[in-house]
């Protein structure tokens, strides 16, 4: 396993409310990923947190890399309702923060097998030969409405709420996040990232970018050149996770 991450703040905002890490558990990669909401400072507190609390939670639990997968779900649902209380928390000591929220993506890689639990609109790929699928769901309103059928793709493109969260951390009541389960083969990469990449770079470019998978930083070029070109007015975060024989490397 192959790993690399960037995140960059873009040359319209003046702050980075996307936060991420990849952690090297010594039989799964952990790749994980939040944007934050909530203006200001609040958003980049709101994901530093979740990201944080992924990790401890992770690290304090020697059983991480021999859970089963359905103990693994239960474990990161449990990292997710954490991950809620201590945003809600901070919001409550701190009047300036009420509000701020996060999304969280995180994905665990062992071998050929894949977990990704999922509350938000960051995105996750799979890269499987020359073709490329998204494999989590956006939980905005325009995409709700789209699954509905009551919009079609190209009135969601353009829809005003396609960037309004209807699940997120830091709401008073608790989801449970969306997870997602998937054999990989050896060759294939899964990326996470954020909409300032996505909503602005069609997939087919996006694809296209990830074509040298030997050289991850290059693929890393290729789609933050590529979103900077398309004009995103965003923070831009994406991971790269390519599928090869042996240990964890970033």
């Amino acid at each position: 396993m192959r790993s690399a991450g960037r995140s960059e703040t873009g040359k319209v905002r003046t702050n980075n409310e996307d936060n991420y890490q990849i952690l090297d558990t010594g039989k799964s990669c952990v790749m994980v990923l939040a944007d934050g909401i909530g203006g200001v400072c609040g958003g980049e507190i709101a994901s530093k947190i979740a990201v944080d609390t992924v990790l401890e939670e992770i690290r304090s639990e020697e059983r991480f890399d021999t859970l089963a997968e359905e103990e693994l779900k239960k474990f990161l649902d449990n990292i997710f309702r954490k991950a809620n209380v201590a945003i809600l928390k901070k919001a409550l000591s701190d009047t300036s923060l009420m509000g701020m929220g996060t999304t969280l993506t995180v994905a665990v890689v062992r071998g050929t097998r894949v977990l990704i639990s999922h509350m938000g609109d960051c995105r996750a790929y799979l890269i499987h030969g020359s073709s490329m699928t998204q494999i989590s769901a956006d939980h905005t309103y325009a995409a709700e409405l789209l699954r509905s059928a009551s919009i079609t793709k190209e009135e969601f493109e353009t829809h005003p709420e396609r960037h309004t969260l209807v699940k997120s951390l830091g709401e008073n009541a608790f989801l449970i996040p969306d997870h997602y389960e998937y054999n990989i083969i050896y060759g294939d990469m899964l990326m996470l990232c954020t909409d300032g990449l996505y909503s602005f770079v069609p997939d087919d470019d996006i694809r296209k970018s990830l074509k040298q998978r030997n050289d991850l930083e290059d693929c890393l070029d290729n789609l933050f050149a590529a979103a900077y070109e398309a004009g995103s007015d965003d923070n831009i975060t994406v991971l790269l996770a390519h599928v090869t024989p042996g240990p964890a490397k970033h």
